[in-house]
């Protein structure tokens, strides 16, 4: 069998990479930190290359508001600085014990007051098969559920469901529950939150 077509990443990638960081008095040593970005910007330079690191320098390089960066490059989240929330969603994949037949429960990730995570509605849900060949595309319900058939000759770890709603950040998924993409919220805090 193909193998399993991985999903692209939508929008732009992050491009903030910096190889040094310069942190100073303002008032009484703003010319040699300006002197210091130069050399470093200089330092092991390749001809024709703009600059061999990137120096991260607060009057220069800080955004006006940096906390809405993770909104400017296309992740979905609730600003609230000095705090960012991702706006995630939790799938929940299962398989009729026939396998003919699959189902896939979207809600948010994050639980209301009553400590339930709340339906999601009408998230489209794609699913893919090898080489990226479609097998079904779907919308969830008021319940936030959707429901497909399978194809009885791919195993489970062969299936792709992307999940996408316009309020989250999308989910890309194998039919075995196995996630394609890494869980920003376990990196970030491990553990279920």
């Amino acid at each position: 069998m193909g193998s399993v077509a991985e999903p692209t990443r939508e929008g732009p990638q992050p491009q903030l990479v910096y190889s040094a960081f310069l942190s100073y008095s303002h008032s009484a040593d703003a010319k040699l930190a300006s002197a210091l970005q130069q050399a470093l910007h200089r330092f092991a330079k390749r001809p024709f290359q703009l600059r061999a690191v990137r120096v991260f320098r607060d009057t220069g390089s800080l955004a006006a508001n940096p906390a809405r960066h993770p909104e400017r490059i296309g992740i979905k989240s609730i600003t609230g600085e000095p705090m960012i929330w991702l706006r995630d969603l939790d799938v929940q994949v299962e398989r009729a014990p026939d396998g003919r037949t699959a189902r896939v429960i979207v809600c948010d990730n994050d639980a209301d007051e009553s400590g339930e995570k709340p339906s999601v509605a009408g998230a489209e849900v794609l699913v893919q098969a090898a080489g990226g060949h479609a097998i079904a595309s779907l919308t969830t319900n008021d319940a936030g559920i959707a429901g497909f058939a399978t194809p009885a000759d791919l195993p489970p770890s062969e299936i792709v469901l992307v999940v996408r709603h316009g309020e989250f950040n999308p989910r890309h998924l194998r039919l075995d529950g196995t996630n394609l993409a890494i869980d920003l919220r376990q990196e970030l805090y491990g553990g279920d939150r």
